[in-house]
């Protein structure tokens, strides 16, 4: 398998230093040019108070994995504000597409702190009760949200036919992602066979070149995921770059693909482009 192409810039950070357990060597094909973000200092912190239930708390049996706030939503949601300035978040009138939302943590937290988007729309599937309990959520916190933070279904599975999967045009079975959007969010979305396969389709019909996308991911968690998921991605002509807040320590590379046993997991953000 190919691994995603990586790009030498002059911000590369040196990743030399080696980290615990196994050895970790540069150029594994998990590994993706790593590009600082601005070093403005931020302005005031955000407000988090943004509150979610689990079907438990609700009396209701858990159906989904919505029903948590995974660390990579956590992860993604201090990227944003330390970078909301230099990615475009406070432009005013910008929107905002997550995919995967789940309880609601990740696109409510930016809605509650960026009055000025235009559109801050968190998706989910309707099966499984996943989209249910996320307007659940957004309910609870519509006194800080001030209907800021729309909620609607979102079907993958229109970006699934082998027309869309070749790259020529098709027709968008789903609205939203029949729509250009500013920014496209999601974390922690391929942990089974059916996300390795749908979420690169699913960038790959939203990311065009005026528009970019940020996904958090818990690298190492599966190794064959994480490489078929890049390799997809690179095979749809995305750009694929890590990026990290200001001030976040640098880890030491992956190291390649399947050579450790049990390697350290660590969480990732991807900016994925699309060249013009």
């Amino acid at each position: 398998m190919d691994s995603v192409s990586i790009t030498e810039t002059s911000d590369q950070i040196d990743h030399s230093s080696g980290g615990p357990g196994c050895g970790h060597s540069a150029g594994s094909g998990l590994d993706t040019c790593f590009r600082p973000m601005s070093t403005e200092p931020a302005l005031s912190p955000w407000i988090h108070d943004i509150i979610t239930e689990t079907d438990v708390e609700r009396g209701c049996s858990m159906t989904t994995t919505g029903d948590h706030v995974w660390e990579a939503a956590r992860h993604l949601v201090a990227f944003c504000e330390s970078e909301a300035d230099s990615i475009g978040l406070r432009r005013h009138g910008a929107t905002v597409l997550e995919l995967g939302a789940g309880c609601g943590h990740l696109g409510m937290t930016l809605a509650r702190n960026l009055p000025n988007l235009g559109t801050c729309l968190l998706t989910e599937m309707e099966t499984g009760g996943a989209l249910e309990h996320l307007r659940h959520n957004t309910t609870l916190n519509e006194a800080v949200l001030h209907g800021r933070a729309k909620v609607g279904p979102c079907d993958w599975l229109a970006c699934g036919s082998p027309a869309q999967a070749s790259g020529k045009a098709a027709v968008h079975a789903d609205p939203v992602l029949g729509k250009h959007w500013d920014i496209v969010i999601g974390s922690d979305l391929v942990y089974d066979e059916a996300g390795v396969k749908m979420l690169p389709h699913v960038f790959n019909q939203l990311v065009t070149p005026s528009n970019t996308a940020f996904y958090c991911h818990t690298l190492h968690r599966y190794d064959m995921m994480d490489a078929d998921f890049l390799h997809a991605l690179k095979e749809h002509g995305l750009n694929v770059e890590e990026v990290r807040r200001r001030g976040e320590v640098t880890p030491p590379p992956s190291p390649p693909p399947f050579e450790c046993l049990f390697n350290e997991h660590r969480l990732v953000i991807w900016k994925l482009t699309r060249p013009q």
